[in-house]
């Protein structure tokens, strides 16, 4: 059983697991997340030896499914009724990534990576959401906005043999470049 608890100790019935595994026939659960509120519950499972999961929906402390995605290599809510995931195509390769808004039978296609050698994944640093995509040595960020004109804003674009990381620490960004180990820059 998967409880949530609050400061004052009482705790929340979440997920039964071990029922929700039993009910997907050798799936097995690889992730819970819950939305901004905890009024709902976005879980990942997947067949054993598998790269990518389905994500189902439910409401905390049942196993109604509301709504699923599948073939997903990431994902993270934006707000209450929306999420951002990373498809995976049939290489197994995390390369489009979609909005998902709860009740939208179309997703939108926010971002394509073609180029065969890079990873799309998604980030989070105290509550912010990021997008990255990523090959052996180097790598690009985005911010996710809540614009709707403008959702990704690239905040560090590709530069050739050149891998970063952001890690926020207070009001800070910190960009940590990983293929020399510098120094961390940072930046607001």
């Amino acid at each position: 059983m998967l409880y949530y608890c609050d400061s004052d100790s009482s705790r929340i019935e979440l997920l039964a697991i071990d029922l929700f595994e039993a009910e997907l026939s050798g799936n097995w659960v690889v992730q819970v997340r819950p939305n901004e509120s905890r009024s709902l519950l976005s879980v990942a499972h997947q067949l054993p030896g598998a790269l990518s999961s389905t994500i189902a929906i439910l409401k905390p402390g049942t196993l109604t499914l509301l709504d699923s995605i599948s073939n997903v290599w990431d994902h993270r809510w934006v707000n209450d009724s929306t999420l951002l995931y990373v498809r995976t195509n049939k290489r197994q390769r995390g390369n489009k990534l979609y909005l998902h808004q709860l009740g939208v039978a179309r997703d939108e296609l926010l971002l394509e990576e073609s180029n065969e050698t890079f990873d799309l994944n998604l980030s989070e640093s105290d509550g912010q959401t990021l997008v990255f995509k990523r090959s052996i040595m180097e790598s690009a960020w985005y911010w996710v906005q809540d614009s709707i004109s403008d959702r990704l804003k690239l905040v560090l674009p590709l530069k050739h043999d050149t891998d970063y990381q952001l890690i926020k620490a207070g009001v800070w960004w910190y960009r940590l470049d990983l293929t020399t180990h510098s120094c961390p820059n940072r930046f607001s």
